[in-house]
């Protein structure tokens, strides 16, 4: 099997990638899609802060437990 990447720029619209050129691809091909946010709405900000919130209390949790400190 030959596996070959291409890179193809393209826009979201209505919740659809539309690709920047006119190539059509066959059905079923793989796609790997990788974005850049220029702005991050707050409410996806304000969820990876939790998310980031909780991974520094959990790290500090097994700091603690490997230390033998019980919390």
């Amino acid at each position: 099997m030959i596996t070959e990447r291409m890179k193809i720029h393209g826009v979201i619209r209505g919740g659809v990638v539309v690709p920047d050129t006119h190539l059509t691809l066959p059905e079923g091909t793989e796609v790997e899609i990788s974005f850049v946010l220029t702005e991050l709405p707050q409410e996806l900000q304000d969820e990876f802060e939790a998310w980031n919130r909780a991974s520094d209390d959990a790290w500090a949790l097994m700091e603690e437990w490997e230390q033998g400190v019980k919390p």
